[in-house]
């Protein structure tokens, strides 16, 4: 996804929040927060390793 898209698909969803009722947008922040990441490939867990972990 570029990052046109992902700005268009986040502006769908804010004003489809805020049609519902969950959000109101009186009021918008920006918070410019940078979070380093620490993850490599071999982070990701699957979902389908996780099941069997889960229903010990």
């Amino acid at each position: 996804m570029t990052e046109r898209g992902a700005n268009r698909s986040f502006t769908q969803v804010v004003f489809l929040l805020a049609e519902s009722g969950h959000v109101d947008l009186k009021e918008v922040y920006h918070d410019g927060t940078k979070i380093e990441a620490n993850a490599n490939r071999y982070s990701f867990v699957e979902v389908k390793v996780l099941k069997p972990i889960r229903n010990v």
